[in-house]
């Protein structure tokens, strides 16, 4: 049994000034929606916004597709890792 909401390989992650980090990879697993609690590398933060294709979903869940995801509570010099779980 899966013990998280969703599960994404890290392709490239950007800051955005004053926003958080943007996080750019493919979902492995689960469905990311806006508002769930985001863990890498010990770090905790928030899912704000999500773009698949120029359209900002509420949710996603298209397993093997990339996805941009906008994380408050990281910046330019935190370390995510290669994979991003949400809860």
């Amino acid at each position: 049994m899966r013990k998280h909401g969703a599960k994404l390989q890290v392709r490239d992650s950007f800051p955005m000034i004053g926003k958080g980090l943007v996080v750019v990879g493919v979902l492995l697993e689960g469905a990311i929606k806006l508002k769930m609690k985001v863990i890498a590398n010990g770090k905790v933060g928030e899912v704000r916004l999500i773009e698949y294709r120029d359209e900002v979903p509420e949710e996603f869940s298209k397993v093997g597709d990339d996805v941009s995801v906008l994380i408050h509570g990281f910046d330019k010099g935190d370390n995510i890792g290669s994979t991003v779980v949400f809860d």
